[in-house]
């Protein structure tokens, strides 16, 4: 899992994984994380529990 994932670092280290092979959610609360290849994208903010919820559903 990676946070902040739709720019800069975060997105540099979520495409970084994808690329070795690993399977990524990348969680970002600006909707561009959408954007990225090979990722399992979860809109939200990670002090929600809601989003923490997504992004565990999504890795089940």
């Amino acid at each position: 899992m990676v946070t902040g994932a739709a720019s800069g670092i975060g997105a540099a280290t979520a495409r970084k994984l994808v690329a070795d092979g690993y399977a990524v959610i990348a969680v970002d609360v600006d909707e561009a994380v959408t954007r990225l290849d090979g990722v399992t994208a979860v809109v939200g903010d990670v002090t929600a529990d809601e989003t923490w919820a997504a992004a565990s559903a999504a890795h089940d």
